[in-house]
């Protein structure tokens, strides 16, 4: 579904990726591990359109979309979060997920939202917007601005957001760091829900447990480049892995 070809990042003298290669099937939840600053947020950016790559190939079904902008991205379907919630945090939580609804691209949404009202907007996306509000139990919370609720369910609304372009496949930046674990129980479970209504997942993760939990199979990065590839006990059984990352 998304192979990632010998893909390498330079900023200057550092080598942020380093021929990297990941593969990514259908219906897979695939963890990509690693130590702080292996390369992993940089990968997905190069991915999402964020920063181009300095040379290898990035194929999603068939399609090079290593030329193209993050919009078309998003537009071919593939969606992302951010390790910390990239949200407009002075909106609303039912305006955060509308300004993300692909149908409403390209329309005079600002002028619906402040002039008009709700009824201008499209029913279709409002009603799409509440039902996955409510999946992951912020409804009661819509009108609220997205500054007020905690760290842990801004991480939910980002969630939320992203499945509001449709994507096929979900980036997720560290989608449990830093939130309690009644939150983290949640999102694995939805995560979980969303795989087996077609959602593919790579995920970025320091949680070993979570990543055991949850992911498939496992990429290792170091230093921008590939260190190891399996299941998550292999990798956690893995010397390299443990020399580099798991400091045991």
């Amino acid at each position: 579904m998304l192979s990632v070809l010998n893909v390498t990042k330079r900023f200057g003298g550092l080598t942020a990726l380093d021929n990297c290669t990941i593969n990514v099937e259908k219906k897979e939840i695939c963890g990509l591990i690693g130590p702080n600053g292996s390369g992993k947020s940089t990968l997905f950016n190069v991915i999402t359109g964020y920063y181009p790559s300095d040379n290898g190939e990035i194929i999603y079904n068939e399609t090079h979309i290593e030329s193209m902008a993050p919009y078309d991205i998003i537009n071919m379907g593939i969606s992302r979060t951010f390790q910390l919630p990239n949200l407009f945090k002075k909106m609303t939580l039912m305006e955060n997920m509308l300004i993300a609804s692909k149908a409403q691209k390209g329309e005079d949404i600002w002028r619906a939202w402040f002039g008009s009202g709700v009824k201008q907007q499209d029913y279709d996306n409002y009603n799409k917007a509440m039902d996955l509000l409510e999946f992951f139990n912020l409804v009661q919370l819509r009108n609220e601005y997205a500054n007020s609720i905690s760290f842990g369910q801004q991480k939910l609304l980002e969630l939320a957001r992203a499945l509001m372009t449709d994507p096929e496949i979900l980036l997720l930046d560290e989608p449990t760091g830093g939130i309690n674990p009644v939150v983290v129980n949640k999102i694995i479970k939805s995560i979980k829900e969303m795989r087996d209504r077609s959602i593919t997942f790579l995920i970025i993760e320091h949680n070993m447990s979570v990543v055991s939990r949850l992911c498939d199979r496992v990429y290792v990065l170091d230093h921008g480049k590939n260190i190891a590839m399996g299941t998550p006990d292999e990798v956690k059984t893995n010397e390299q892995v443990i020399e580099a990352y798991l400091g045991v």
